[in-house]
């Protein structure tokens, strides 16, 4: 691929960048929502226990892939 292709793909008519929504859609959205999923808890040990389920979740990930798929990386 030539940078003329990518430069294309990644800018619109006004010739500016439009990656800001993915950036918003997978950066800060998440963020923000895990925040307000976790300050939503009643008890403290409701939000430890959202936090380290937010924690797993990538852990686990990374178990299957390295473990079972055998991904290296």
């Amino acid at each position: 691929m030539t940078r003329r292709f990518y430069t294309a793909v990644l800018r619109n008519k006004s010739n500016r960048p439009r990656g800001h929504r993915l950036i918003f859609v997978f950066g800060y959205f998440e963020f923000f929502a895990a925040i307000i999923f976790v300050l939503g808890r009643k008890t403290k040990a409701a939000k430890v226990r959202a936090t380290a389920f937010i924690w797993a979740v990538p852990i686990v990930m990374n178990v299957v892939a390295r473990v079972f798929l055998d991904w290296r990386y």
